[in-house]
């Protein structure tokens, strides 16, 4: 339903001066003689008010379906019993899930994501929403944890990761937002001809996709180290189904 303060004031105030005109033209001995100015200013002005209110509600509606909802909450605690280090020895915060969120919240979230950012045909599902991990925790944890955007800068140079111009498979793509922050990760898995990158969307699902159908904006930047696979130490030798790792 339209705001009828911002989207209807102006309209209906043509509508009622319109009918004011109309009156005083009607009054109006000469223009008595020819009903038809009269009846413009009459009619005029309300159809336009009509019209307006229409098309102010139609923006609104289209403005509703194209915002993501964010119908959950992410509620994190610190995973403090579980110590990874980088390879300099830096300990790396972890979070862990603090209470459980619908997989048809997430669902819902992840869809409208799609639809908003015209993503539906550019990409491929690789696994179902899991608010167990984030993109950066996919990465580097395995997909245990969540990791935190603010040290990732860290991991990376740590880690001895490197930024390179032309990627290959195994290499990590970093988005970063207009003041160099990062806003999202993942890895490539695809560099022949064209890029593809597999990153997991916060809570939401894992997908393939071209580095820039995304939802999170910020600019692509590729990195490589010399050492193998990206886990954090402590967690290098476990078996996990959703290692990044090259």
């Amino acid at each position: 339903m339209p705001d009828l303060t911002a989207n209807a004031i102006l309209p209906l105030s043509l509508g009622v001066g319109g009918v004011l005109l109309g009156g005083i033209a009607l009054a109006l001995p000469r223009l008595r003689r020819s009903h038809l100015p009269s009846a413009l200013l009459l009619v005029g002005p309300l159809l336009f008010a009509a019209l307006w209110y229409q098309a102010a509600a139609r923006s609104e509606e289209r403005l509703a379906a194209a915002t993501p909802r964010a119908d959950y909450r992410i509620e994190l605690r610190d995973a403090g019993s579980m110590t990874v280090v980088t390879d300099r020895g830096r300990r790396i915060r972890l979070g862990t899930l603090g209470r459980p969120v619908a997989e048809a919240d997430l669902t819902g979230v992840e869809n409208d994501h799609i639809r908003t950012h015209d993503l539906n045909r550019k990409i491929i599902v690789r696994a179902k929403p899991d608010p167990s991990h984030n993109c950066h925790g996919w990465l580097f944890t395995g997909g245990r944890y969540w990791v935190a955007g603010d040290v990732v800068n860290d991991i990376l140079a740590d880690n001895q990761y490197t930024q390179i111009a032309i990627p290959s498979v195994g290499d990590l793509a970093v988005y970063r937002g207009a003041r160099g922050e990062v806003v999202h990760t993942g890895v490539v898995q695809f560099a022949v001809g064209y890029i593809l990158v597999e990153s997991k969307w916060g809570p939401m699902g894992r997908y393939l996709h071209g580095p820039a159908d995304q939802p999170f904006g910020g600019v692509c930047v590729y990195y490589r180290s010399p050492r193998s696979g990206h886990l954090l130490d402590g967690l290098r030798d476990d078996d996990h189904s959703a290692d990044a790792t090259r």
